[in-house]
């Protein structure tokens, strides 16, 4: 009898161990999960955004009418990527919608000023405006990338704290349980 008690026991402590465990292995991978999306979407973001910026410098160097008409489409489409993915990610900053406008006027400035003809002017703009607008748009997503990797390891620190707290109190319970 004393023997089934003990069996009982430890099938009870294992079963709560393994729900613990479980439970915090959940608790891990999703914040983990949580940072690698906000990562990758910051990521897509900023692959898109030099995509539209190397258009534009593959736009400057056109001169055949027929080719800027055809270079026009594939970069109007990802200037509008860029804009749907900034509003659809939920850790884009006001700073970062502000210097994306910017840079889009730049370079929207750029492909005006080729279309009319004026090259000097388009490479001076580009090169004195659209480039500036773009190594600000790449600073504030690199503050926004270290800003999810600060979350992320806050959410680990108190994740691990919780799972410290567990383990001490399943070595509470199965201490008074044997």
């Amino acid at each position: 009898l004393l023997l089934g008690a003990f069996a009982v026991m430890i099938a009870v402590v294992v079963v709560v161990f393994t729900a613990l465990h479980r439970q915090s292995m959940k608790r891990s991978a999703g914040v983990t999960t949580q940072a690698v999306e906000q990562l990758k979407a910051a990521a897509n973001l900023q692959s898109t955004i030099d995509v539209v910026h190397e258009d534009a410098q593959q736009f400057l160097r056109l001169k055949d009418p027929d080719a800027m008409e055809q270079a026009l489409v594939p970069l109007r489409a990802h200037q509008s990527e860029a804009g749907k993915l900034l509003e659809s990610s939920a850790n884009i900053t006001p700073d970062l919608k502000a210097k994306y406008a910017e840079l889009l006027k730049a370079e929207n400035a750029v492909l005006d000023e080729v279309l009319r003809g004026a090259n000097a002017e388009a490479y001076q703009t580009f090169f004195t405006r659209a480039v500036a607008r773009h190594e600000e748009v790449q600073k504030e997503l690199e503050k926004i990338r270290g800003a999810v990797e600060q979350r992320t390891l806050v959410d680990l620190q108190a994740h691990e704290k919780q799972a410290q707290s567990a383990a001490r109190r399943q070595n509470l319970f199965a201490g008074l349980g044997l």
